[in-house]
């Protein structure tokens, strides 16, 4: 007896989807920004790509730079009010925060953008310079995704969980604390932050 066999569609395979020229891109920014960093360092100091950050310095006296690099290579705005890749990276912040990878005291969190962008939440975090101003920033940006009443705004699926995250009260403290020193930087990646 023969067995029937199903008829599957083939699915056309396309040489060109297999690239990923912005991922290699992206990487190889932070490559370049580590080998710059390296540049500036002390005997005792490290840099690492891809273990605390992007690109992470963590100084002899043990203070950190966690740099975040966003490549920005068409119109798309990583610092925009409603940016999925800014609220991942403050969520990711608050988390290596939380699980005491990174101490919120002795750490500048750094956003770092290689195209001209703006955004007003951005632009408030980084003029806050106090604990006070960083808590009032974060209480006015959070208005962007909730009510008055506290009812959350409508937010897309593929990052409210990170604005639940960051703008829940119980992480207010924290995320007021990585607001304080917080910069973004819209340079470029060889000028110093």
């Amino acid at each position: 007896m023969v067995k029937k066999q199903n008829k599957i569609p083939k699915k056309e395979i396309n040489l060109a989807n297999t690239h990923v020229p912005d991922k290699v891109y992206a990487y190889s920014l932070q490559v370049k920004h580590a080998l710059y960093e390296l540049q500036k360092c002390s005997g005792d100091d490290m840099v690492s790509v891809e273990v605390l950050e992007d690109v992470a310095i963590q100084k002899s006296d043990g203070t950190v730079k966690a740099i975040q690099l966003k490549n920005v290579s068409s119109k798309h705005n990583p610092i925009s009010n409603r940016a999925k890749d800014l609220w991942k990276t403050l969520s990711n912040w608050l988390l290596a925060v939380n699980s005491k990878e990174l101490d919120v005291n002795n750490t500048k969190f750094i956003l770092f953008v290689t195209a001209d962008r703006s955004g007003s939440i951005v632009d408030s975090f980084n003029k806050a310079t106090t604990f006070e101003e960083s808590q009032k920033v974060w209480d006015e940006a959070r208005k962007e995704f909730y009510h008055e009443s506290g009812e959350e705004k409508e937010t897309p699926e593929d990052y409210v969980f990170y604005i639940r995250h960051f703008f829940n009260p119980a992480n207010k403290l924290l995320a007021s604390k990585i607001i304080e020193n917080f910069r973004a930087c819209l340079k470029t990646l060889t000028e110093s932050i």
